[in-house]
């Protein structure tokens, strides 16, 4: 065994200590001594690990002898074979029993002993540190669980936000875990972050049990801190707890010793050890306390001259019903997180509409945060959200309406109708929508009006058109994002058309636009690089396309625009599939299939599941996939038509054919409904998001049989 394991600074697997431990104990036989030193985080299972260390040292009928400092054995009773000695908690090491801890350590070189020492490295004593320190054990850093382990703690029950937030969150650890799975399954619907002011389940019994100890000052700075949240430092932590500095220094001494605190390296900053923790002790701060330290906690983050979503927490907490400054403080702290944080952003929305003054429910009040709420909450995938905003929308009178909202509303309902197959339904909102903001003066709302439509259109040369007329007001409008944008969306329109050479150039320039855009920009214009990305897919220019798709995932995944991380990285797993590299896309429809699942999103999930089919080889229409299935091109003698079934098939070629809806219906006797579930469901199964891209599809694939038939 590679001895440079058992010196391993990185965490490491449980299986990784269990054969580093088996092999100890082989030295041991040999009559070789050795100190260990495991450690971890609370909560991360140290103790029942070290239960199956004894165990597997007893199997080996080693003397074994397990305890807590308190138990410490005699140094003098080892018997000659060797001994094994398990002590947990070292960090609970009292001055009384440091003699009896030292004289153990004084034993180990004169006989063979293997000492493995369980702690908390941020509680340790210093003294007990500094004799640890002076006899360089091996240090042991046990890592947290994943996938299998972490689901037989009921992972896999958790909602959609906390499932994709897990690892990030609980970093394996098994406490938090279990906590976080019974805070979540416990409620029905789980509201997702945060988890403040929620009843505490039981299994946080333990956390609270940290701060059972602690003094009344440090519990009064504890209860500000757990306000504040995120990271704090003791100028901001005496305002909200209204005491002076040098006790609120002396405070933090006893908060972080206890390692309840902890502090940032290379600032002045804090934090808790856990967000969880921090939930925990937020729900047992007493009611009128909590809302006292809101209210001082907004007045001094304000004093900082931070932007509005900095203090925008605190108001929502401490604000009255009809304090129309709290509304707009809200307002102001949504639409600055729409592209960095959408349902955050939604939830603020929602929580300014709820603050505003009764009866003052009017277009100019009203109408702008339902409208954002619902762009917001559809960027975030909460479907259900994004309509309930845009019902309350419908019911207010339509005049004065600004061009923004007009906009925001009329995308929305035209994303949740795409999804939805009602294609016919999200032109004519957009339609209509390019009318109203025809009255207003805004190059920008036409420009996005007009790159969605493009998107939606089934004519691929009505699309062409819309996505030039796009591209000209782009151009008028001097801004770079615009322009950026309507490009990729001409760049997708001309390669749908069959105008290649066109196609080629405006994806080049966009691309060249997009890519000199930092990350912060294009969140806010994801469907930018998913419209390009499917251009060069189209272009079979494979490398730039995945170059592009990858940034626009792992830029909605950073974001929490779930949606936009589902479609781009279908489209990515395509492109991937296109270069032969089976394995990369296998882990992207992987990571599909488990962002889409809890979206309110059936043809994004159908999508992500037909990629997964493909990469996994699975049979398709009866025969095994041999080759990477690609929606664009025939492949190994098959079509793209080979993903649908026999009736998708005959609607995807009646829109080819330019059919309507209701005249494809009619055509093959069925409702009006049916068509929009097989529409739906073609969109999921070829990656696509217009009738355009059906019908080009459907073209190219005829040609292709054709050729075969020549051949």
């Amino acid at each position: 065994m590679d001895l440079k394991v058992r010196y391993a600074r990185r965490p490491m697997r449980r299986g990784e200590l269990i054969a580093a431990w088996e092999f100890l104990l082989d030295r041991l036989e040999d009559g070789a001594s050795h100190l260990v030193e495991l450690t971890g985080d609370p909560g991360m299972g140290k103790s029942r690990f070290l239960v199956d260390l004894a165990e597997l040292a007893r199997r080996r009928k080693v003397p074994t002898v397990t305890g807590r400092p308190r138990s410490l054995p005699a140094p003098a009773v080892p018997s000659p074979e060797g001994r094994v000695i398990l002590i947990d908690d070292l960090h609970h090491l009292g001055p009384g029993e440091l003699p009896a801890f030292g004289s153990l350590l004084a034993a180990l070189p004169t006989r063979p002993v293997l000492l493995l020492v369980a702690s908390r490295p941020r509680q340790m004593p210093s003294r007990v540190a500094a004799v640890m320190e002076s006899l360089h054990p091996m240090r042991w850093q046990l890592a947290g669980l994943d996938g299998d382990e972490l689901d037989a703690l009921g992972a896999d029950a958790l909602c959609g936000a906390h499932r994709r937030a897990e690892f990030a969150l609980c970093h394996g650890n098994p406490r938090y875990v279990r906590l976080l799975v019974d805070w979540c399954t416990s409620m029905a619907p789980c509201p997702g972050d945060p988890l403040l002011g929620l009843q505490t389940p039981p299994s946080a019994a333990v956390l609270l049990a940290e701060f059972a100890g602690l003094s009344g000052t440090a519990a009064l700075v504890a209860d500000s801190a757990a306000v504040l949240g995120g990271s704090f430092d003791a100028d901001l932590l005496a305002a909200v707890a209204e005491l002076p500095r040098t006790q609120v220094l002396e405070a933090l001494d006893e908060l972080t010793a206890t390692d309840l605190l902890r502090a940032i390296p290379g600032t002045a900053q804090l934090c808790f050890r856990h967000p969880l923790l921090r939930a925990v002790w937020y729900g047992m701060v007493p009611v009128g306390r909590r809302l006292g330290a809101h209210q001082r906690a907004e007045a001094a983050l304000r004093a900082l001259c931070g932007p509005p979503q900095t203090y925008a927490f605190h108001v929502e907490r401490s604000a009255p019903v009809g304090d129309r400054a709290a509304a707009l403080v809200l307002a102001q702290a949504g639409s600055g997180m729409r592209a960095r944080d959408p349902r955050l952003a939604a939830h603020w929305f929602r929580a300014a509409l709820r603050i505003l003054p009764l009866g003052t429910s009017t277009v100019r009040t009203h109408g702008p945060l339902l409208a954002s709420g619902a762009a917001a909450a559809w960027r975030g995938g909460l479907n259900r959200l994004c309509a309930a905003f845009l019902r309350k929308y419908d019911q207010l009178p339509r005049s004065d309406v600004d061009a923004a909202a007009i906009t925001d509303a009329a995308t929305s309902r035209a994303a949740l109708e795409l999804q939805s197959g009602r294609t016919e339904d999200a032109v004519r909102t957009l339609e209509q929508a390019l009318r109203q903001v025809a009255d207003h003066p805004s190059a920008e709302e036409t420009v996005r009006l007009r790159i969605e439509l493009a998107r939606v259109v089934h004519d691929a040369q009505h699309a062409a058109e819309v996505a030039e007329d796009a591209l000209l007001a782009a151009a008028g409008s001097g801004d770079q994002r615009l322009r950026a944008a309507a490009l990729a969306a001409f760049a997708l329109a001309k390669f749908s058309c069959g105008a290649l050479e066109s196609s080629r150039s405006a994806a080049a320039e966009a691309s060249r636009l997009l890519d000199q855009q930092p990350d912060e920009v294009i969140a806010g214009t994801l469907d930018a690089l998913i419209d390009l990305g499917r251009a060069e897919l189209g272009l079979e220019t494979y490398e730039p396309a995945i170059r592009h798709l990858a940034r626009c995932a792992a830029i909605a995944t950073d974001t929490g625009q779930w949606p936009s991380s589902v479609t781009a990285s279908i489209a990515l797993g395509t492109a991937q599939l296109r270069l032969g590299r089976r394995d990369e896309a296998t882990r992207t429809a992987e990571c599909a299939v488990l962002l889409a699942s809890d979206l309110e999103a059936p043809s994004l999930s159908a999508s992500a599941l037909a990629l997964r089919a493909v990469t996994a080889g699975v049979p398709r229409n009866g025969q095994p996939v041999t080759e990477p299935a690609d929606p664009h091109e025939p492949s190994n003698g098959r079509t793209c038509l080979d993903l649908l079934s026999r009736r998708e098939q005959e609607v995807a070629v009646l829109v080819s054919q330019g059919r309507t809806n209701r005249q494809i219906a009619r055509a093959l006797a069925v409702s009006h409904k049916t068509v929009e579930t097989h529409l739906s469901r073609i969109f999921g199964k070829l990656s696509v998001s217009s009738r355009a891209e059906i019908a080009n599809m459907v073209g190219r694939a005829a040609a292709g049989a054709g050729a075969a038939r020549q051949g």
